[in-house]
């Protein structure tokens, strides 16, 4: 079978973006677990890993400096789609997020765009 490709799909802005960077380190009916780096730099954080709950419709990922500390956990509310024929999975991201610090701190984000949705 050919390789897995998975691709990151998000409402605002519409946009569906080939992860083509992303290692797969585990992949089962479940979960699959990548790792990757930023698309663009940033400051705080340049890469993490990520679990991606298809069946239970959310994404867990490890936010990591450049000195391989954490930076905080990312929640994503995804929708999994799978299509057989291109073995490809598209995680869409259904908007509101949750951030939880090292510190245990949790905010809740883009609740916003849940308005204009």
């Amino acid at each position: 079978m050919n390789e897995i490709k998975l691709y990151r799909k998000r409402f605002i802005p519409n946009e569906t973006i080939f992860l083509k960077d992303d290692i797969i380190l585990h992949r089962d009916d479940d979960v699959i677990i990548t790792k990757w780096f930023v698309f663009r730099p940033k400051e705080e954080f340049d890469h993490g890993v990520s679990c991606y709950y298809m069946k239970k419709g959310f994404k867990i990922s490890k936010f990591l400096n450049d000195k391989n500390e954490l930076v905080y956990y990312y929640c994503d509310i995804i929708d999994t789609e799978y299509i057989k024929e291109q073995n490809s999975y598209i995680f869409s991201d259904l908007l509101a997020d949750v951030i939880i610090y090292e510190n245990g701190f949790v905010k809740v984000v883009d609740l916003q765009s849940l308005q204009i949705v």
